[in-house]
């Protein structure tokens, strides 16, 4: 192209380039400063932040798709920079002024004062602390390819939103085998239950799921969840008939170990109670979403449900020579000193109800229970995450 630019050169352009740098920071970044760096990705805290980010860049927050491109991806707006490569081009405490007031840097851009007088439009992520956001902003983004869409992005997504009543959702699910059944709680608490192995396999946070690759077309595929945090709890049913409390845990699925799906009943709030029989054993399994409140208010906050888990077991005739044991979740688990336990190093379990007893099964800690025979027992897990 024509142009009146000079070539600066090699060198002369890299001392430039660092001179230009250092020119432009400001004691205004005091913040990040203080923060140092961000928490590992896949730590607790790092999928708040990226659950927070998505939030905003969405169009439930500050809508920022409206104008930006998303990973190649775009509404009918303006085609500004693509959201997913700044990370690559920008310096983050650059970002972070620039999002403060972005018509000091470029007088008369189009881009929209989000945060006037410090202050975030949207109150409900972080209470609008305008740092805490910015921050969230920088961690989603920074995820790149691996970052989840955010809502909005899809214009032919068909989002299912529990308001008033849980939505329940009976199709292919990632994660699960085809027996799976998704519910989401207007408390924007979602689990996956599996029908087929009688296990609560998988929880998340926020928006329940998209519907449109099952509704439109032929719907082929498995569908994932469209919120976030997604967290992986049992593999198997947590109830098994073993000779001891120690023994190894049965394989195969649980309808091939004779398990028996009874189906699920509504209460009047419909919410499900799923049932199920392990021979003359009768198991019921009913979740119940704590409101939120205080700190949970923010998108970002942490979520909270008990878990019911109601067993009327046989007497011993029946039962024979086996004992009916009680298993705490599938993964990494690590007691605390307040007596939960933590799974997977983000997901705290509480447990009520019966005493648990830490056993070594191949190397690894698991947590496990005996159940008296001839009676009616409760174990009510307390999840947070």
């Amino acid at each position: 192209m024509l142009t009146r630019m000079p070539g600066f050169g090699g060198a002369t352009s890299e001392s430039l380039t660092a001179s230009f740098v250092k020119q432009d920071l400001r004691p205004e970044t005091a913040h990040a400063a203080e923060r140092k760096s961000f928490p590992a990705r896949d730590s607790a805290e790092g999928q708040e932040q990226s659950s927070a980010g998505r939030k905003l860049v969405g169009s439930e927050g500050l809508a920022c798709i409206k104008c930006h491109v998303f990973g190649g991806k775009s509404t009918p707006g303006i085609q500004a920079m693509d959201l997913l490569r700044m990370p690559g081009r920008l310096r983050e405490d650059w970002f972070h002024r620039y999002m403060l007031d972005p018509t000091r840097y470029r007088p008369g851009t189009r881009m929209p004062l989000s945060f006037p007088d410090g202050k975030s439009a949207v109150t409900s992520v972080y209470h609008g602390d305008a740092n805490k956001q910015i921050d969230a902003l920088w961690v989603y983004l920074s995820e790149g390819a691996q970052a989840k869409s955010p809502l909005g992005l899809d214009g032919e997504s068909i989002v299912l939103k529990p308001i008033d009543r849980p939505i329940l959702y009976r199709n292919f699910i990632e994660g699960l085998t085809p027996r799976g059944i998704a519910v989401g709680y207007p408390e924007q608490i979602n689990v996956a239950w599996d029908a087929n192995e009688m296990a609560l396999r998988l929880i998340w946070k926020n928006e329940f799921i998209d519907a449109s690759k099952h509704w439109v077309g032929r719907g082929p595929g498995n569908q994932g969840p469209l919120g976030d945090s997604p967290a992986n709890i049992e593999s198997t049913s947590p109830i098994a008939l073993l000779d001891a409390i120690d023994s190894q845990w049965p394989t195969g699925t649980s309808r091939q170990r004779g398990y028996r799906f009874g189906g699920y009943r509504l209460n009047e709030a419909g919410q499900p109670t799923f049932e199920y029989r392990i021979q003359d054993c009768e198991v019921s399994d009913f979740l119940i979403p704590q409101p939120a409140g205080g700190e949970r208010e923010t998108i970002q906050g942490k979520k909270l449900f008990q878990r019911q888990i109601t067993l009327v077991t046989p007497d011993t005739q029946k039962l024979g020579n086996k004992k009916v044991i009680y298993r705490l979740a599938t993964g990494e688990i690590q007691e605390q000193s307040d007596g939960s336990y933590l799974l997977d190093g983000r997901v705290s379990i509480r447990v009520d109800g019966i005493k648990l007893r830490k056993v070594l099964i191949d190397g690894r800690a698991q947590w496990r229970g005996e159940i008296s025979p001839n009676q009616k027992t409760v174990i009510t897990q307390t999840i947070e995450w």
